[in-house]
């Protein structure tokens, strides 16, 4: 016979939503998923927001270069940075479900959370804040492949503005010499005759100069023609920029030439200079002793802490709690 009778039943012991969290089911997870994550931290008041990146929108700047078959690279709404987490330390964010409604119920403050509300926010609207996007935002596929390695992707070389820098950089000179076709050569690099050699008669014979020199006004004219045309000429196929004949290297080497005619130090001033010049060496040795030791002070502080090392900084959330990401 069935006793009908009121069970008093013992009142279950409180624990934390982290420590209930963890027999929870495996879920399958997609890209762009808005999950919690274990913060690895029991005296947590809750679990950390976060966002699945996609497998085909990962890139060299997350830091992430391979992902095991339950392995995950997340996001973080609170600072934007990365880790990897497993399957297990993941659960859904989903407001009408354990462990949001946990959470929710023993922390007043858990709605006011800044990356509480960015995560409800892209649920709500489907736009992220734009520093939480990253390069490859929404164009791949949601579908995870793993495990993941991450391709070798070479950086693309300019090599437009690689020319336009080597152009503007070429020093100008003006010559008259002509081809046997009637067209100028002065921009081919042949034609630029050197600092030592120019104004010399036998390299203007040689070259087929005019015997005749025009008046003055009519050769600064055509040299500035001459300049002009070869800035907008540039190289076959290319756009160069017009040149003026004040951007000439032959001016800083006037400058340079006032410099070196300066009066010379006096020898009396020599000891002197080179006394404060060991000072400052040894300052400088002393600070790079003190900047060691205090870099080793660090290090040995922060495996005290049970951290790992090196650190990763870059890609950790609040303080290195997290693990860094492989």
């Amino acid at each position: 016979m069935v006793d009908a009778s009121a069970t008093v039943l013992e009142a279950p012991r409180e624990q934390s939503p982290v420590q209930t969290l963890l027999s929870e089911e495996k879920h399958r997870w997609r890209g762009r998923d808005v999950v919690f994550v274990d913060p690895l931290d029991t005296s947590a008041a809750y679990w950390w927001p976060a966002m699945i990146v996609p497998t085909d929108e990962i890139d060299t700047t997350m830091g992430c270069t391979q992902l095991g078959a339950d392995e995950y690279l997340v996001k973080y709404f609170e600072d934007f940075k990365y880790s990897t987490v497993r399957g297990s330390e993941l659960r859904a964010f989903d407001t009408s479900q354990r462990p949001y409604t946990d959470f929710a119920a023993n922390n007043p403050s858990f709605p006011k959370d800044k990356a509480i509300r960015g995560a409800l926010s892209f649920l709500k609207t489907g736009h992220a804040h734009a520093k939480f996007q990253w390069r490859q935002w929404q164009t791949g596929s949601d579908v995870l492949c793993l495990p993941f390695t991450l391709k070798a992707q070479p950086m693309p070389v300019d090599a437009d503005s690689t020319s336009v820098l080597v152009d503007s950089d070429v020093t100008l000179v003006k010559d008259d010499a002509t081809g046997d076709d009637g067209d100028d050569e002065a921009g081919s690099p042949e034609s630029l005759p050197s600092d030592k050699s120019r104004g010399s008669p036998e390299l203007s014979k040689s070259r087929g100069s005019p015997a005749k020199t025009p008046p003055p006004q009519a050769e600064g004219a055509n040299q500035k023609e001459a300049v002009e045309s070869r800035g907008r000429r540039g190289r076959p196929g290319k756009r160069g920029r017009p040149v003026s004949v004040r951007q000439k290297r032959p001016g800083k080497r006037k400058i340079l030439e006032q410099a070196a005619d300066e009066t010379p130090v006096p020898d009396t001033d020599v000891p002197r200079i080179q006394a404060v010049i060991k000072e400052l060496e040894e300052v400088q040795e002393e600070y790079r002793f003190f900047r060691s030791l205090v870099r080793r002070s660090a290090k040995d502080l922060w495996l005290e802490m049970g951290n790992e090392w090196p650190p990763n900084l870059g890609t950790s959330t609040r303080f290195g709690k997290r693990r860094k990401v492989n």
